[in-house]
C-alpha cells in the first residue's frame, strides 16, 4: 500500500500537468499573435472597439469590428463575451450555458 501518489495515478497526474503546461503555452502564442492581428486589421481599416473581450485569457484585448459588422476578439476569435471562440474548446455546452445565464 503506498501513498496513493505512485503506479497509473501518477502518469495521470503527471499527464494532466502537461497538459495545463501546453494549455498555457497554446494561450501565450494566442496572445502574442492577436496583438501581431490587431495591428494588421488596423492598418486594414477595422475599428478598435473601446470594449474589451471578457474572457479571462485575453488578458483585456480590445474587440474590433469592420464596416459596421459583429465585433471580434484578435486572440480568442470570438465574440468578447469569453463563452464562445477559443473558450468553447476548454468547456462543455453545459458548462457554457451555465455561464451564460449566470451574466444574463
Amino acid at each position: 500500500c503506498g501513498d496513493g501518489l505512485d503506479g497509473a495515478y501518477a502518469l495521470d497526474v503527471n499527464s494532466q500537468q502537461q497538459q495545463q503546461q501546453a494549455a498555457i503555452f497554446e494561450w501565450d502564442d494566442l496572445v502574442t499573435n492577436g496583438r501581431a492581428i490587431l495591428t494588421e486589421r488596423l492598418k486594414q481599416g477595422w475599428i478598435m472597439s473601446s470594449e474589451n473581450c471578457a474572457g479571462v485569457n485575453c488578458k483585456g484585448t480590445p474587440l474590433t469590428g469592420y464596416q459596421g459588422g459583429p465585433s471580434s476578439c484578435v486572440v480568442c476569435g470570438g465574440s468578447g463575451s469569453g463563452f464562445d471562440g477559443a473558450y468553447t474548446a476548454l468547456k462543455s455546452e453545459e458548462v457554457i450555458a451555465a455561464e451564460r445565464e449566470l451574466v444574463t
